[in-house]
């Protein structure tokens, strides 16, 4: 930044620039000064002409002090003393013109400092307020993600609620028949060990009496062991509905969003055995689990995701193929791997799986929300969920969620 002073002297260089050094030089050769040197204060010769041996001394004093002196012979003093003056409203010219233009400078200097500044202030007003737009846009899409993942959660909570409510209605209206279905044939067959005994009885007796010709003893024989088969595949059958009901069981409270301790591979053997009650499913999926460690999550939304898995695979062999899921521990991970060698997919519709309601089903055919609703469970539970397919080879899901307890 410049700062004018205008307490300083200026220089006598300052005050008779060149070009008034020529002007003053003519006007004294013109009135027959031809011998002449102007100097300042410091002996520093400004202009001049000739040789000068006896001289007088002129003090040029534009103000207050002496700033240089004219030097001419003495003979020529008088005529000099005009150009004298000459010259010091020439130096007097030059101080105000210098002392004008050094204000009009330090005028335009302080307009440009204050305009710096407030530049300055702008800028960093500017990146502040351009900051703060980041941020709260950082927010905003945040909290709008946030309010999404939260949509498509109650959404699949809620379908997944009223299957559960299904679920528990079904499972509570069959598990009392199936009790007393189940005690009558235990009882049956107690009753059929007994009937054997009184047959026997019957066989050694008619023998006695020498009447066992009378009695087809194959038929009755025949009849006892059919009845006793039916009534093993009868009692086989109720615990298999036994069995069914409590795997519908667990879906009942799928409206509960807690966290727990759980065992996955109790979890996925109940999602799986709920497909299998569908006749197409029942030789198409496979299983391979292995022991995994119990974990602190939200069991209910594992089912969730799984069921949706499924439900892809299903879709997928629809026509023909496979489905096989695994799980097993790796490091500190449990390894939840879904595959099946149905249809598969495309590059251009791998990019977009997890875009929320992006379906490639026929409109009614689905939601587009399963797999945007996996890959929001998985990040809940600090997990990673990765896919690969191919057209016409199948697809895999695998899926990591560490263990936490």
């Amino acid at each position: 930044m410049i700062i004018s002073d205008f307490e300083r002297n200026f220089t006598l260089k300052e005050l008779i620039p060149k070009q008034s050094q020529l002007k003053i030089k003519k006007s004294l050769l013109n009135i027959g000064v031809e011998s002449f040197l102007i100097e300042d204060n410091n002996g520093e010769m400004l202009t001049g002409a000739g040789r000068l041996n006896d001289y007088c001394e002129i003090e040029l004093v534009p103000e207050l002090e002496v700033v240089g002196i004219l030097k001419v012979p003495h003979p020529k003093k008088e005529l000099a003393s005009a150009v004298a003056e000459l010259i010091v409203d020439i130096m007097q010219t030059n101080w105000r013109y210098q002392m004008s233009s050094d204000l009009h400078i330090q005028t335009i200097q302080e307009d440009y400092d204050a305009l710096l500044k407030k530049s300055q202030a702008l800028e960093v007003s500017e990146k502040k307020y351009k900051q703060l737009s980041e941020t709260l846009e950082a927010r905003v899409k945040t909290q709008v993600n946030m309010i999404e993942v939260s949509q498509r959660q109650l959404y699949e909570t809620e379908k997944m609620a009223s299957i559960g409510q299904l679920a528990a209605g079904v499972a509570h209206e069959v598990n009392n028949p199936i009790g007393f279905i189940k005690s009558n044939l235990n009882t049956a067959a107690e009753y059929l060990t007994e009937l054997y005994g009184y047959f026997q009885l019957i066989y050694e007796l008619l023998t006695l009496a020498n009447k066992l010709h009378e009695l087809d003893k194959e038929s009755i024989d025949e009849i006892l062991d059919d009845f006793l088969e039916l009534i093993n595949e009868s009692y086989e059958g109720a615990a298999r509905v036994s069995a069914i009901v409590a795997d519908l069981k667990k879906f009942s409270d799928i409206e509960k969003s807690e966290e727990e301790i759980a065992d996955l591979k109790v979890n996925i053997e109940a999602v799986v055995n709920s497909f299998l009650l569908s006749e197409k499913n029942k030789d198409k999926i496979k299983m391979q689990l292995s022991p995994v460690e119990k974990t602190i999550c939200y069991p209910n939304h594992i089912n969730q995701m799984l069921i949706n898995l499924l439900n892809n695979a299903v879709d997928a062999t629809a026509e023909a193929g496979s489905i096989n899921l695994t799980c097993g521990m790796e490091s500190n991970e449990i390894l939840i791997v879904v595959s099946d060698t149905g249809k598969g997919m495309g590059e251009d519709v791998l990019k977009k799986i997890f875009d929320p309601f992006f379906t490639t089903h026929d409109v009614g055919g689905g939601t587009g929300l399963g797999l945007t609703v996996c890959r929001d469970v998985v990040n809940a539970h600090s997990g990673k969920i990765q896919i690969n397919s191919q057209p016409n080879v199948g697809t895999q899901v695998e899926i990591r969620l560490p263990v936490k307890n």
